[in-house]
């Protein structure tokens, strides 16, 4: 954002398995006998009911308030029939992902569908697809009012993202870093509208966000620092698709600062799998508060003649995933991996809490608060135990020059 390197929604829920209990044949000599036999075993078998239940709802609330993500998962497993019969599937994709396949896994569930992939190590989407948002096809345009639309994934060299035709921004941008994307590139500044969505969509214009007025930076969610390698590495973080209106404050100080921090990470040799994007409706700048900037130029007009606008954003996030440089990322994450956590007001005066200045670490939360959030789902192809203690711990700040 501020300028100065995988898939699926629902985790693997842990499988249980049940047996038949065997079977008691009882004896008996005449009809009384065999009437008070068989009336004891029904009093037998009523109490065992109501003790499991019992057992049942025991366990059920403990899991509730001590062990919440293994809850929800029971629950997403066996109460949303849509996750159960995606879940299999992500097994599949899971498991050719650990192969270093590459394929596509498309996930019929209902009158919805998941789409889950597989990258290439390095590739910004190699742990997971956070919101098993289709892969933009050419030769399959939605119109730009369909539900699709609202979260089609669009693939660049330099990032991947998933755009909002109906919100004018991506629901989330997603990058790889490590030292290899640092060059001698200058900013480019060229702001533009994205010539890779399609041409029935409207395109953000530089224009478009009336700074004078709302008072919004066009703030890069892809940073152009982060991408110095070549000069058109650099240009391609000013399509207007990698942008958000972002409050001053949190543009050119905080945000900026969580900016820097991460690349001294990559340049002391560490590689991050970075996902960021917006939250909420609603910010603050310097002209006031905002939900939306409404678009005034004739050409950004809908066919019905109402005005298209871009949506404002409360809040801002950001996880990443810190390893060291190397090779068998998949394998190489474990219990103790640092993931950084950010989620941050989209607003003037975050610099300051209760009239003390603070960094942008004040902001630090968790995957699973941000999950809760947005309804993502981040590091899906990790097993279920690593990735749920990565994503319930705050992170530790790591020294660096």
């Amino acid at each position: 954002m501020a300028e100065t390197k995988k898939n699926g929604t629902s985790k693997t829920s842990t499988k249980t398995t049940s047996k038949a209990s065997s079977k008691t044949t009882r004896k008996s000599s005449g009809s009384r006998s065999k009437s008070k036999s068989k009336t004891t075993t029904i009093r037998i078998g009523f109490k065992g009911i109501i003790a499991i239940l019992i057992v049942a709802a025991l366990a059920l609330t403990y899991l509730y308030f001590f062990q919440r993500p293994v809850f929800d998962n029971l629950k997403n497993r066996y109460l949303n029939p849509q996750t159960a019969e995606a879940q299999g599937s992500m097994d599949s994709v899971e498991n050719a992902n650990a192969q270093g396949q590459n394929q596509n896994v498309v996930v019929q569930t209902g009158d919805q569908t998941a789409y889950f992939w597989n990258a290439a190590e390095n590739d910004p989407m190699f742990f997971g697809n956070p919101n098993a948002a289709a892969l933009f096809d050419a030769n399959k345009v939605p119109d730009e009012n369909s539900v699709s639309a609202k979260s089609m994934i669009f693939v660049k060299p330099q990032f991947t993202l998933s755009y909002n035709a109906e919100k004018l921004i991506p629901n989330w941008v997603m990058w790889h870093l490590d030292n290899s994307d640092f060059g001698d590139a200058e900013r480019g500044d060229d702001f533009r509208p994205d010539d890779g969505l399609p041409s029935s969509w409207y395109a953000v214009t530089k224009a478009d966000y009336q700074y004078t007025k709302y008072g919004f930076d066009r703030g890069h969610v892809c940073p152009s620092a982060d991408r110095t390698k070549t000069q058109g590495d650099n240009s391609n973080t000013f399509y207007m698709s990698n942008m958000i209106p972002q409050a001053p404050d949190c543009n050119r100080v905080l945000w900026k600062d969580l900016e820097s921090y991460e690349r001294r990470l990559a340049e002391s040799g560490r590689e991050l799998y970075i996902a960021a994007g917006p939250h909420g409706v609603g910010g603050q700048s310097g002209t006031g508060e905002w939900s939306e900037i409404e678009l005034i130029s004739k050409n950004s007009k809908k066919a019905d003649g109402s005005p298209r606008k871009i949506e404002v954003p409360a809040y801002c996030w950001k996880v990443v995933l810190v390893l060291d440089q190397g090779s068998g990322d998949l394998s190489r994450v474990t219990k103790d991996t640092p993931v950084i956590a950010v989620y941050m007001p989209n607003r003037q005066g975050i610099a300051k809490i209760d009239g003390k200045s603070v960094g942008w670490d004040a902001y630090l939360t968790t995957v699973d608060d941000i999950e809760a959030k947005t309804g993502y789902d981040f590091f899906a192809n990790l097993p279920d135990d690593i990735e749920e203690t990565i994503e319930s711990k705050k992170f530790q700040m790591i020294p660096v020059k």
